[in-house]
């Protein structure tokens, strides 16, 4: 018998409707952190998740972000859906860091249902980070370039064949800072380039 009430914990669809309804012109952005392109997960590789919240869409920097590891076969849901309930919890993690949670009740309901049928899992993906400051100065100059997450992942993958920052050693962030700048002057031609490129790798 669970030593817990599942009804004391509320579902992340819940948050994510009252942060919505708080900041309409927010965003929430969701990075597997612990994959490159091209790989394609099997049954026997565990996910890590990075979910950031940002109250305004267009700021630089989230105002939370929550973290999330899933196994696969480790719960029912898992058998299958590993990564979009690792997506799942992520997001939720991070709304409870931006207070969307009761008091008390932290983890949401997602999170209770596993821990209430717990299994072994493996150790945590690892997951290498360049130093923080290199990360940042990426971000800052896919601002500066005016792009968004989705072309700054798209760049990256072409020129480091990897799609998240947190994979990238400092001198693969120097490559795609040099390319972003580039990006930015001539637009049009490395945006040609990056679509025939995407297009030959099968990507587009």
């Amino acid at each position: 018998m669970s030593p817990f009430n599942l009804q004391d914990y509320e579902p992340v669809e819940e948050r994510l409707a009252r942060f919505w309804a708080d900041h309409p012109n927010g965003r929430v952005f969701t990075e597997l952190v612990n994959s490159h392109a091209g790989s394609v997960l099997d049954q026997s590789q565990s996910v890590i998740v990075i979910a950031s919240v940002y109250k305004d869409k267009a700021d630089l920097y989230p105002d939370a972000t929550g973290h999330a590891q899933e196994t696969p076969g480790s719960n029912p849901v898992n058998k299958t859906s590993w990564v979009e309930n690792c997506e799942t919890s992520a997001i939720g993690r991070a709304l409870a860091n931006m207070g969307y949670a009761p008091k008390g009740h932290r983890p949401s309901r997602e999170e209770m249902v596993k821990a209430a049928a717990p299994s072994p899992s493996p150790p945590p993906a690892r997951r290498r980070t360049p130093p923080r400051g290199k990360k940042l100065e990426l971000l800052q100059a896919a601002k500066d370039a005016d792009v968004d997450d989705d072309l700054r992942h798209r760049v990256t993958r072409m020129f480091t064949g990897k799609e998240s920052v947190y994979d990238l050693s400092s001198d693969e962030c120097d490559k795609v800072i040099k390319q972003l700048a580039w990006l930015s002057a001539h637009r049009s031609s490395a945006l040609e380039a990056l679509a025939s490129w995407e297009a030959e790798n099968g990507l587009a």
